[in-house]
């Protein structure tokens, strides 16, 4: 005994239609879950943002008194690393800033041009960074 032509035809557009509909909801359950991920990270850099520009603020004091050593080098290293992993919603020109300052952070040898350069990407980095903590999420 086999099925009626009309119920065949049913069956297949009802499986297509539960096909896109699985996909759409796929779809729409990855955005909320990126979103709620998103937004978490944003209140999570709004609670710390005060920590994150002193940190900053003192990275500016030390490198304008002339106290470069490896050790606060490798502080402002780590930090940066910490920062570009920790918030993945910053835009590129904090990505960008980041980036910047970990690889003059890096040199062999830091000589007065790195470390003004330095002070004036943390001086941008910090400025980008209010702008970000203002921006209504």
């Amino acid at each position: 005994m086999t099925m009626p032509i009309f119920l065949q035809y049913i069956s297949f557009v009802l499986g297509v239609l539960s096909f896109f509909l699985t996909a759409f909801t796929l779809k729409t359950t990855y955005s909320v879950k990126r979103e709620l991920l998103y937004r978490n990270e944003q209140q999570q850099f709004l609670n710390d943002y005060d920590s994150i520009n002193g940190r900053i603020g003192g990275f500016i004091m030390s490198l304008q008194k002339q106290n470069i050593t490896d050790s606060l080098l490798k502080d402002i290293r780590f930090f940066m690393v910490d920062l570009e992993t920790k918030y993945t919603f910053f835009p590129r020109k904090v990505k960008t800033d980041l980036h910047s300052i970990r690889v003059l952070s890096s040199a062999s040898c830091i000589t007065d041009e790195n470390n003004v350069n330095i002070i004036a990407k943390l001086i941008r980095l910090k400025n980008n960074l209010e702008k970000e903590r203002r921006h209504e999420f």
